[in-house]
């Protein structure tokens, strides 16, 4: 889940000025192969629906500020998506955490269409959740 952001898709090159004066936060495909240094990186194995066996790389990059002032993180998915795909929020945390909650969704998205992933070959079982887990934090401490 996403929370109050959201993933959409959208024509590469083109600018939706609703969803970003609504949330100011989005993903779109790029159509771009992810090329500069990483902030996250996770290699996993993975099985397709037919059997055949894959050494999966997911990757989010480091943040870029855009001329307009947003911060932009790419994340390639290694060998379920051939394209990367940009996450666009209104500061670099902010492009992080989207990209990171963007890759869980997308993992959630194949396991759905029988993908199955594990840490290692023939290791444990990996899936959305463990990715979901990057970005929980200890409950606050109540002040008095």
């Amino acid at each position: 889940m996403l929370g109050h952001s959201y993933a959409k898709r959208l024509p590469a090159g083109r600018h939706n000025a609703k969803i970003a004066a609504r949330d100011r936060c989005f993903a779109r495909h790029s159509g771009l192969l992810m090329t500069g240094p990483v902030v996250a990186e996770w290699v996993w194995f993975a099985i397709a629906p037919d059997g055949t066996e894959h050494d999966l790389v997911l990757r989010v990059g480091v943040p870029i500020q855009a001329s307009a002032g947003e911060w932009i993180s790419t994340v390639s998915l290694g060998v379920l998506e051939s394209r990367s795909h940009a996450v666009v929020g209104v500061d670099a945390w902010q492009s992080i955490v989207l990209a990171l909650q963007f890759t869980a969704a997308r993992i959630r998205h194949f396991a759905d269409r029988g993908w199955r992933f594990s840490w290692t070959r023939g290791g444990a079982s990996a899936s959305a959740a463990e990715l979901e887990g990057v970005l929980s934090f200890p409950p606050s401490t109540p002040r008095a």
